[in-house]
């Protein structure tokens, strides 16, 4: 995350939900994404809480601004 509280990079398990949308949307905002091995949450258990914390900015941005 920035100063400012932004993602700055995105790590994903190339599961469907970080394809399409959200891979789109990550780009317009300037936000890398980078592909780890598949899922393990024993492994990435940091992963999964940036994921967590990312999903729900992405709702409250959704409500925000409409986007769909």
């Amino acid at each position: 995350m920035d100063e400012n509280g932004f993602l700055r990079v995105l790590a994903c398990n190339n599961d469907i939900e970080f394809k399409g949308a959200v891979k789109a949307l990550c780009k317009s905002r300037g936000i890398e994404v980078v592909n780890k091995r598949a899922y393990y949450p024993q492994s990435q258990g940091l992963i999964e809480v940036a994921n967590k914390i990312f999903k729900a900015q992405l709702r409250v941005a959704q409500k925000d601004t409409s986007i769909k």
